[in-house]
């Protein structure tokens, strides 16, 4: 049985490309920052690498809606609010709603002593404890609302209320229509927390596209809203920002060099088929490579395929140095038994 001369090149070719189909399908390709840090024994660093990757400042946005008279800005403050609260992607979404500041009054209640600044042992012996009780039941003889009595009850050393009022400070925030509002111009503000690390820059996209949905929908259905205008400061969006531009900028340059690559390759050649061959060992080494890593890791990083394939694309100077040197009628395989010490 003679098997034809070239039945082992359409097998390869076959082969590569459905183990690229299949590599471009299914390798997940991560773009997550916080991988490529070290990892320290230090707590101080170790610290600060946790704050960088999922701390509180990389996951905070600073949210201003404009564009319409106060009274609109305020409904649309808290349907956006209530919009980002339901769907799940955040920890917390504040607008100055007495209703959506309840959970950290109750946290911080709860943690009060050791929150508060003012406390100090003596305050919970038996002669202090004594004359704190005697002022509350003072107190509780005044015409207070139940509320305030109930909590005279369960703080009788009142460590709560100097922690409230050093929060509060001396400065507070301009409500209007029960949301924060700009004390300078009509812009109603809302500060929120995600639940996604500021790193994970994906999930980080789809909470901005789901902000820039829910104002759309504001838009058409909200009464005078047809110029609302969100705007949004933040790390994460930093990040967002930053990855958008460099990978517009790369997707250029790599096009603009490719195609500098391929021009000058014709017109040495004259030949598409000779430019397509010297492809195959490039393309067989990212394949090779990305496998490998996927085997090993169970992912691909998007730093690592571009450092690999920039490394790795020394592999098209072989079929360039063997096409360069091709001289008929010699063969192909001639010529490469003559240059191969060489390269």
């Amino acid at each position: 049985m003679t098997i034809k001369p070239w039945l082992p090149s359409i097998l390869y070719l076959l082969a590569l490309g459905i183990g690229g189909v299949l590599a471009f399908t299914h390798i997940p390709i991560h773009s997550q920052l916080h991988a490529l840090l070290p990892s320290t024994e230090n707590a101080t660093q170790q610290a600060l690498s946790d704050q960088l990757q999922s701390g509180q400042t990389s996951r905070m946005l600073l949210l201003g809606l404009q564009g319409a008279t106060r009274e609109v800005l305020g409904e649309a403050n808290k349907q956006l609010a209530q919009a980002m609260r339901d769907s799940g992607r955040f920890v917390y979404v504040h607008n100055g709603e007495h209703s959506s500041l309840k959970n950290d009054q109750a946290l911080l209640y709860r943690y009060r002593y050791l929150l508060s600044p003012s406390l100090h042992p003596f305050q919970f012996q038996g002669k202090a404890l004594q004359e704190a009780l005697q002022r509350r039941v003072s107190d509780i003889s005044n015409l207070l609302p139940l509320p305030i009595k109930q909590k005279i009850l369960e703080d009788p050393t009142q460590a709560f209320p100097p922690y409230a009022q050093m929060l509060k400070g001396g400065n507070s925030l301009n409500t209007q229509h029960g949301v924060w509002f700009s004390a300078q111009k009509d812009l109603t503000l809302l500060v929120a927390e995600t639940m996604a690390p500021g790193f994970d820059l994906d999930t980080q996209e789809d909470i901005q596209s789901l902000m820039t949905f829910q104002v759309e929908i504001l838009r058409a259905t909200l009464p005078g809203a047809s110029a609302l205008e969100l705007l949004r400061t933040g790390s994460s969006l930093f990040a967002i920002q930053s990855r958008t531009l460099i990978q517009h900028d790369a997707r250029w340059l790599s096009s603009l060099g490719t195609l500098g690559v391929v021009t000058l390759l014709f017109l040495t050649y004259r030949s598409a088929g000779l430019i397509l061959l010297t492809m195959i060992p490039l393309a067989t080494a990212l394949l090779a490579s990305s496998l490998a890593v996927y085997a090993v890791f169970g992912y691909l990083h998007g730093i690592t395929l571009a450092f690999g394939a920039t490394l790795i694309g020394v592999a098209i100077d072989y079929p360039i140095h063997l096409f360069t040197h091709l001289h008929p009628p010699d063969p192909p395989a001639t010529t490469m038994k003559r240059i191969w010490p060489t390269i």
